[in-house]
């Protein structure tokens, strides 16, 4: 919290705003001046689209903040194809958040909202109106957030992928468990020079899907016991 008001005060005291600073600004007025509950920032997806700010807050519309520092990355925004195709995109209120003065409500599009974003607040210029927001990628986004938390006493996540779990040559497994021995003995032969230097300096091996390790996470365990993914 004490860096994001630091970049903001950065940017305010050489009278120019960039990006980053634009950013923290309206991720901190969504979390503690609007009240949302879940707010994320900048976060890279698989998803063709990532908002600068995208938040939620428990039975109301998500909203979505695109951050505008000049005119020419303003007009650059309205090319992309889920621009084009608002149904696409995500976010049913969405606003763009410029400095005061860069630019005028008549510029945006249809039913965006525009934030003018001055030294002591943020204004309201234009209200958004609801659209149509694509709920499969905004989940996308939570999803991947929430994979990310280092919260396994409340949030069991099960690790997924689009090929086969397991990069073995002897198995075809997807489901990340059902391994043959095969497979097993393999994996140990690959990881065994790696296993004792780790086991030697950590009481245990590493696991490299959560980063784990410790006594737990002895040599000869095929699965991490924090994350439960088959290790390789």
């Amino acid at each position: 919290m004490e860096e994001m008001k630091q970049d903001c005060v950065d940017a305010l005291s050489s009278g120019e705003w960039t990006h980053k600073a634009l950013v923290r600004r309206m991720s901190s007025w969504l979390k503690f001046t609007k009240l949302y509950t879940v707010v994320i920032a900048e976060l890279s997806t698989r998803n063709s689209e990532t908002p600068d700010v995208i938040a939620w807050r428990g039975g109301e519309r998500s909203i979505l903040i695109e951050c505008k520092i000049s005119r020419a990355d303003f007009r650059a925004d309205g090319g992309k194809w889920f621009r084009r195709h608002a149904e696409d995109g995500m976010g049913d209120l969405r606003y763009v958040a410029a400095p005061a003065g860069l630019l005028c409500a008549e510029e945006m599009p249809a039913r965006w909202g525009l934030l003018e974003v001055t030294k002591r607040q943020v204004l309201v210029t234009k209200e958004a109106e609801p659209v149509k927001a694509h709920k499969g990628r905004e989940c996308v986004i939570l999803i991947s957030a929430l994979r990310r938390l280092e919260i396994s006493a409340a949030v069991y996540v099960v690790h997924e992928e689009c090929d086969a779990a397991c990069k073995g040559t002897h198995c075809g497994c997807t489901d990340g468990r059902s391994h043959s021995p095969e497979c097993r003995a393999e994996h140990d032969e690959l990881c065994n020079e790696a296993a004792t230097h780790d086991h030697i300096e950590h009481g245990g091996w590493k696991c490299s899907y959560c980063g784990r390790d410790g006594q737990d996470n002895q040599q000869g365990n095929v699965f991490c016991a924090y994350c439960r993914i088959h290790r390789r």
